[in-house]
């Protein structure tokens, strides 16, 4: 429900930490199928191994339209021998509150 908390996992497949330039993963949020997403949270990367879980606790937006949302996770590693960024989505249907 908009407004509420709620927790979100995440899940580290392939660690590409390096500790001169580390990484980070953030939790968006936009509403309906186009435009920007809203970072909702930050976690850094410390150097875990790869499969570690990750959890963190967001504030479900207030939908400004029909409700439907994407959420959208980034593992942005800093690591130049690695690729820029990795992202997984999903949709998301936000209920307003009764």
């Amino acid at each position: 429900m908009a407004g509420e908390n709620f927790t979100v996992t995440i899940q580290k497949n392939l660690d590409h930490y390096m500790a001169s330039s580390p990484g980070m993963f953030t939790i968006n949020m936009r509403e309906g199928e186009q435009g920007e997403f809203k970072q909702l949270a930050m976690i850094k990367d410390m150097g875990e191994p790869s499969l570690s879980l990750y959890s963190t606790n967001i504030t479900v937006p207030h939908p400004m339209g029909h409700g439907m949302a994407t959420l959208q996770t980034v593992y942005v590693t800093k690591n130049p021998q690695a690729p820029a960024m990795f992202y997984e989505c999903a949709d998301v249907h936000i209920m307003p509150r009764p």
